[in-house]
């Protein structure tokens, strides 16, 4: 993950014309997302995935575990979208204001980098 990040951060300096330090590179909201985000982090993933299990081909590989529960690839284990991202109305996890048995924790979505 570090190097994916790496090399997308220099990429957007390249691109920004900012190749003397990274500390001078403003990025967009979405920028941060696709270089370090969450974007980046299923990206990466996904090609270990694709190492581990020549059968995984996309991400949608892994959707709708909600009803057969958690998924191991190799070492990694893929857990239901209620896992770890329960309200979140994009992924058909559960948004109903109640907290599934599956639930590990509530990720907040705070964005707080933003404010950094």
């Amino acid at each position: 993950m570090a190097y994916h990040a790496i090399d997308s951060l220099e990429r957007f300096a390249a691109e920004h014309g900012t190749n003397e330090s990274l500390a001078d590179l403003e990025l967009s909201s979405i920028e941060v997302m696709t270089s370090s985000g969450p974007a980046s982090w299923t990206d990466v993933l996904l090609e270990q995935l694709k190492e581990m299990d020549p059968g995984v081909k996309e991400v949608t590989d892994f959707s709708g575990l909600k009803p057969i529960g958690p998924r191991l690839t190799g070492d990694i284990l893929i857990l239901p979208i209620d896992g770890f991202g329960i309200g979140q109305p994009h992924s058909n996890s559960t948004n109903d204001g109640s907290i599934p048995e599956a639930a590990l924790l509530k990720h907040k979505f705070r964005g707080s980098w933003r404010d950094a």
